[in-house]
């Protein structure tokens, strides 16, 4: 029996339908050579990460701390902030207590609330407003918005797993979605922030191999 690996195609629907198509346990050598030279083709293919998000970074000027975020933005415009690579709660693994998302006293982030396609009545927010405070490894991380906009929701599972932020970063552990105005959205694609490779260029002593995949442009 030709057995299949299909680990790479658990998050997709289709492909993994198309799968359950192909005989796994065909005594007929043809039919098990088509299964292996499908598997082959989709273990090929780029990942959700890679074919909807572009991927742009803000880069900390202060180069003692580098605390580097990564912006994804999706083909709905919306752009979703993580920790990048290079930020040093991800480059250096370090243990994450707690992430608290209370700014002040009148204004918490995970009281927002949006309603509607067009995401209405989101708190709005500026490159440099406050997320969320992250203590990690006894330091006190702020988390910057880095883009302009209307706050679609932040990431309430970080409150009861802040270590997603390490183990998962760039999809379950993000930090927050945000929808800038419309008439942003070419400008942070193409000037607002640095590209992947020239991020990389700049970074490339401080990223683990393994995360280089959020880095393709």
């Amino acid at each position: 029996m030709t057995e299949v690996n299909t680990e790479n195609i658990d998050n997709n629907q289709e492909l993994r339908a198309e799968v359950e198509l192909v005989s796994l346990g065909s005594k007929n050598d043809a039919r098990d050579w088509k299964t292996l030279s499908f598997v082959k083709r989709i273990q090929n293919l780029p990942s959700p990460l890679e074919r909807y998000f572009c991927p742009r970074f803000y880069l900390d000027p202060d180069c003692d701390q580098m605390s580097d975020m990564l912006i994804l933005l999706h083909s709905n415009r919306v752009g979703v902030v993580c920790l990048a690579p290079s930020h040093p709660i991800v480059r250096k693994n370090v243990c994450v207590e707690k992430v608290d998302f209370q700014i002040n006293q009148s204004l918490n982030r995970l009281d927002n609330k949006v309603t509607g396609k067009h995401k209405k009545g989101g708190q709005r927010v500026k490159k440099e407003s406050l997320l969320c405070t992250i203590y990690a490894g006894l330091k006190a991380f702020k988390i910057q918005a880095c883009i302009p906009g209307a706050l679609v929701e932040v990431n309430s599972r970080l409150v009861n797993e802040p270590g997603l932020l390490t183990s998962d970063p760039f999809q379950s552990g993000f930090i927050a979605i945000i929808l800038p105005p419309f008439h942003l959205e070419s400008e942070l694609r193409t000037n607002a922030y640095t590209r992947p490779e020239k991020y990389i260029d700049i970074r490339k002593s401080f990223i683990h191999p393994e995360f280089r995949i959020c880095c393709n442009d």
